[in-house]
């Protein structure tokens, strides 16, 4: 009678196909973990991303503005006067939302796109202008979809392709993890709810050392003159106005926001970029710029500009910090933009404001 021979199991090669499956997992993420999933387990500090899920998945409304962008653009816009005074001015009721986060980043703003245009139409999207990070956004990696937008992913330069990759495979047993318990527990969202997507920030000016000093400083130093029409440029005065710094961090903007304004052109939007004032204050002018050939209009509002004829005691009573408005700032920024918009969507450019 012959005896059966029992092989020993190769842990090794089942440890290597372990591995190798773990490795994969960002390829399979659409299978394993749904969209609305992926932004409701992005922490709270990173951004509005439990409102932004029911917006992108659940709501089917048409958007007239949307803003995006980071803390700046987060809470400088007041949803509700943003309705009042472009009634006032036009007599037609609008529907906004921002769709903020804090930390700049061009990658987000181009994955919150893509999933905004598969539910909502939207015609005016009002995008902060460029900052300078050459690291993906620390939300990024949670919603990429490498297979999704024709490829897009895989266009990417290696160096960060390899970096977008790498940061969602190390994510994704977090994911799968919220996506097999079930409903998330919704976190307190700062209110945005109430506010259409901005956060309100009702607390006065408070800012210590360094951060205090350098605001104060760049008050009193900013020009107490500026013309008017320097803050609102037209389409062929928009690529002089950013040129293009040949480094690494504003290539990796010009990537993502030369994509945002192809998806854009692709769904009939129109890209506006609107330059804070909380963004620009150090030298009156933010000339940040990238390389996109863009004709997308700048609207930039100085701080001279925005404040004039105010001291700089006065100016800060708008200001939670020495980066963010607060409601009464909000409000007040919000007010004095709508005309703006509204100059440019009409193509009055040059026109006194």
């Amino acid at each position: 009678m012959n005896k059966e021979i029992i092989r020993p199991i190769n842990f090794g090669l089942l440890g290597l196909g372990a591995l190798l499956l773990i490795l994969l997992l960002p390829l399979f993420k659409t299978l394993l973990v749904s969209q609305e999933t992926s932004y409701k387990t992005i922490p709270l500090r990173v951004g509005s991303f439990t409102f932004q899920a029911k917006e992108f998945f659940h709501d089917r409304a048409d958007i007239d503005f949307v803003f995006m962008g980071s803390s700046g653009t987060w809470t400088a816009i007041d949803h509700k006067v943003f309705g009042d005074e472009w009634k006032k001015l036009s007599g037609e009721n609008v529907v906004s939302r921002t769709f903020g986060h804090n930390w700049v980043g061009e990658d987000i703003k181009y994955l919150q796109l893509v999933d905004l245009v598969k539910s909502r139409n939207i015609k005016y999207l009002v995008l902060s202008t460029p900052g300078i990070n050459e690291t993906p956004h620390p939300a990024a990696k949670y919603i990429w979809n490498i297979w999704e937008d024709d490829g897009f992913f895989w266009e990417l330069p290696l160096n960060l392709k390899l970096k977008v990759y790498s940061e969602q495979l190390l994510v994704m047993p977090r994911l799968i993890y919220s996506e097999v318990v079930g409903s998330l527990k919704l976190l307190n969202d700062r209110g945005v709810s109430r506010n259409s997507g901005s956060v309100i920030q009702h607390r006065g000016f408070k800012s210590k050392g360094a951060k205090r000093e350098g605001f104060d400083k760049n008050l009193s130093t900013i020009p107490t003159v500026l013309d008017p029409e320097s803050f609102v440029l037209n389409k062929g005065e928009y690529e002089t106005k950013f040129l293009m710094k040949k480094d690494k961090h504003h290539r990796v903007a010009s990537i993502y926001l030369k994509r945002v304004e192809e998806l854009a052109k692709e769904h009939g939007i129109e890209v506006i970029y609107l330059d804070y004032p909380i963004e620009n204050h150090r030298d009156g002018m933010n000339t940040l710029s990238y390389d996109s050939s863009s004709s997308s209009p700048i609207i930039s509002v100085p701080l001279p500009v925005l404040f004039k004829d105010m001291d700089q005691t006065q100016i800060q009573k708008y200001f939670k910090d020495s980066s963010h408005l607060n409601s009464k700032g909000a409000a007040y920024f919000t007010r004095n933009i709508v005309p703006l918009l509204k100059h440019v969507i009409e193509g009055e450019i040059n026109e006194s404001i």
